[in-house]
């Protein structure tokens, strides 16, 4: 079911300019983020990593 739901952010990701081959997938629910990393991958995009986006601005800021 929560494949099913994802399918309009896999298909927007897939659209992107940069081909749907994101460096960082960001979620503060661990199990969407999983989600929208197995849906990546079953369309046949490349996994990203997965973090918290908080995680993302500490790695972004140097802390």
């Amino acid at each position: 079911m929560a494949m099913k739901i994802g399918r309009p952010v896999f298909r927007a990701l897939g659209e992107h300019p940069a081909g749907g081959e994101a460096d960082w997938v960001a979620s503060d629910c661990q199990l969407g983020g999983r989600h929208i990393e197995q849906g990546l991958r079953e369309n046949g995009k490349t996994a990203a990593q997965l973090a918290h986006p908080l995680t993302l601005l500490r790695l972004a800021y140097g802390l």
